[in-house]
């Protein structure tokens, strides 16, 4: 009988440590690319923001077999322009922009170069990131507190030695 209410106990302590344990969401990324241009050249790109948070995109001319003579993206949705970023290989090889979104979406990026030099090929480098708008902290509190009350129950004479109805004497 005693085993059976111990048993009811921890069960209702595990279960309310789950039920109130939140999801841990980190950063995700959401797509990117590494692609070659050839002369003039444009390319779409869709991803889906899961939930609202902040979409980072970071975009880079890449010097090989030489840096593109321009470079830019835009970040779109079915209707509206979300933001825009340009490059150029001499002053500004490599940026990111960052915008936010309110909940969840399909969204593009249209990424656009034009290639210099003998050959006419470049490379660029695209990431998107998505963050998510708050990040719930881990259900700590809830995981001591099942583990002090699992110590009390289930540890023959814990119970006793911390509450001090046990002496303890040590010999010489």
């Amino acid at each position: 009988m005693r085993l059976l209410s111990k048993l009811t106990c921890l069960s209702a302590l595990l279960l309310l440590a789950v039920a109130q344990a939140p999801a841990a969401h980190a950063n995700m990324v959401l797509g990117g690319a590494t692609d070659l241009i050839s002369g003039s050249q444009s390319y779409t790109m869709a991803f889906v923001a899961p939930t609202s948070g902040t979409v980072t995109f970071q975009l880079s001319i890449l010097s090989w077999p030489e840096p593109l003579e321009g470079l830019s993206v835009s970040a779109t949705t079915a209707s509206d322009l979300l933001g825009a970023l340009a490059l150029n290989a001499t002053t500004a090889p490599s940026d990111f922009m960052t915008f936010d979104v309110g909940g969840p979406g399909a969204f593009f990026a249209h990424v656009s170069g034009k290639a210099q030099g003998a050959l006419q090929l470049g490379l660029y480098s695209l990431r998107v990131t998505f963050t998510p708008s708050a990040v719930p902290l881990p259900a700590s509190a809830w995981l001591l507190a099942t583990g002090a009350a699992l110590m009390f129950v289930f540890v023959p004479g814990f119970r006793r030695r911390v509450l001090g109805n046990e002496s303890v004497t040590y010999g010489a």
